[in-house]
């Protein structure tokens, strides 16, 4: 996320000060933090929780093109990237509201409440 910039870092808040927002939308995020940079999905789950109370997010699976692309010239050491250990991070956090499929894809959108 952005820092806060300017003069003096007081013209325009970091995201951290402008939370909590009314929604947020974490959409094809997920898969880029935690495969591509190696965040654990529970600080992923820590830091929405900090953005706001209603999140919806978007889990991109392993089988989708663009993760498939994104793993081929690495060893996956991701185990808990799937459905179950998404939404056991996620549960430290929030309840499920509903989860959708997103039509044409195996990616879901998963709305989330803290």
């Amino acid at each position: 996320p952005s820092p806060s910039q300017g003069w003096a870092q007081s013209e325009r808040p970091g995201i951290a000060e402008r939370a909590p927002a009314d929604v947020v939308l974490a959409l094809a995020l997920v898969h880029h933090l935690a495969l591509g940079n190696n965040v654990p999905l529970a600080r992923f789950a820590d830091h929405l929780a900090t953005l706001g109370r209603n999140v919806i997010v978007e889990l991109v699976p392993k089988s989708d093109s663009q993760v498939v692309r994104m793993l081929s010239g690495r060893e996956d050491i991701f185990p808990d990237y799937d459905e179950a250990g998404f939404e056991a991070a996620m549960r430290t956090r929030f309840s499920v509201e509903e989860r959708v499929a997103i039509p044409a894809t195996e990616r879901t959108l998963w709305r989330l409440r803290r």
